[in-house]
């Protein structure tokens, strides 16, 4: 196997002393893939058998985020005759890659392995990973994007036996220019000074991104009463069209993620929708009203795609509503629950925090916005117990 490695790679393989290694770094800085390649390496090369275990917070994040990045690699290579797709396991000679989520605790107690890879590590607990590390024999590798101090900072850099590396987009040269031009074009505030999401997403700088807009719960599925309704936000090359289901009670909101894709026109979206059992003429889709064309467009599909509530102070009015409810999200919603994690109240230069929201990380919160400020008001009472449109 060819592998096409960076200057990340290349320093995790140079690193002979330290047993475990921190890598914490900015957005497509390779990091994650370099990680992998190297226990890839390991288990082509390894004369005995070794078992290699890749933790992530929950399965569906492991599986669009790590795995995929897993299979990615091994290209051409891959062979279902090795893949145990019910225990998340592949075999390499006689070494077994093994994908499991820090919230099985069987999993996290069970037998000793020889290479742990934690994946978005300040996405798990402190006690989670004591029991995963002390039941490493060898190495053990974390990585994250630095957006707050967590207790990697407190407990592991700067000790015995731990390396720490800061990677940046800079360091893979496999980078699309498309890509590297959606990272910079987010590097300065309006006032000129450099933008907290570029220090931590651009810099892997270790950020302060304090003051989330939304508290949230995550959830194993969707409930079957409420209120049923969708929200659309549009985009195309830098962001992506995000398409949510909301289910509101009188004190919840429960979400799902149904699509979250760059590059969809919108005749793609209505080929989507029809996939994804939209039906049309009874499921409610609302959508960003400055998209007129778009919405007309779909709708000649045979979609009732309306346009969202606008006005002034519609955003925060619409975030108000949101909040006045319990937020639930579906744990295989990984985009929106990475979004929440960094939709954040805008701040002045002088670091007060605003009354508005960051314009970044808000697809799929606008979705939300869009479908339940605009269905719903908040003097509605839901009264019955079934779901209905």
């Amino acid at each position: 196997m060819l592998l096409k490695t960076t200057k990340v790679f290349d320093r995790i393989t140079s690193n002979h002393t330290n047993r475990i290694q921190v890598l914490q770094g900015s957005t497509a800085s390779s990091k994650t893939f370099s990680i992998l390649q190297y226990l890839i390496s390991i288990a082509l090369s390894s004369p005995t058998k070794q078992l290699i275990s890749v933790v992530t917070e929950t399965y569906p994040a492991s599986r669009r985020g790590v795995q995929r990045d897993f299979f990615n690699i091994l290209g051409d290579t891959y062979s279902e005759k090795y893949h145990n797709k019910t225990e998340g396991i592949y075999q390499i000679n006689d070494s077994l890659i093994e994908f499991f989520s820090a919230d099985q605790p069987d999993k996290l107690r069970g037998p000793r392995r020889d290479f742990l890879f934690v994946n978005e590590a300040n996405n798990i607990n402190y006690e989670s990973y004591t029991q995963l590390e002390i039941r490493t024999n060898n190495k053990v590798f974390l990585d994250y994007n630095p957006t707050n101090e967590f207790w990697v900072h407190t407990y592991l850099i700067g000790k015995e036996g731990v390396s720490f590396d800061i990677s940046t987009y800079k360091d893979n040269p496999y980078l699309s220019k498309q890509i590297v031009k959606s990272i910079e074009s987010r590097k300065y505030n309006h006032d000129g000074s450099i933008s907290e999401w570029f220090k931590v997403y651009g810099l892997g700088m270790l950020g302060k991104l304090e003051g989330c807009v939304y508290e949230f719960e995550q959830i194993e599925g969707m409930p079957d009463f409420g209120v049923c309704v969708y929200g659309l936000d549009f985009g195309f090359s830098n962001d992506p069209s995000c398409l949510v289901r909301c289910i509101v009670t009188n004190e919840d909101i429960y979400v799902e993620e149904l699509l979250y894709e760059r590059q969809l026109t919108n005749q793609d979206i209505a080929a989507k929708l029809k996939i994804l059992g939209i039906r049309p003429g009874k499921d409610i889709i609302y959508c960003d009203s400055s998209e007129p064309k778009s919405i007309e467009e779909i709708s000649r599909r045979g979609f009732t795609v309306k346009p969202s509530i606008k006005g002034k102070d519609s955003i925060v009015a619409g975030i108000d509503y949101v909040k006045q409810h319990r937020l639930k999200v579906t744990k295989g919603s990984t985009n929106l629950i990475k979004e929440l994690r960094n939709y954040r109240w805008a701040k002045d230069k002088n670091g007060k925090s605003l009354n508005i929201p960051i314009d970044e990380w808000n697809h799929g919160m606008d979705g939300i916005r869009y479908a339940c400020s605009s269905k719903l008001k908040p003097a509605n009472k839901i009264k019955s117990k079934k779901l209905y449109l």
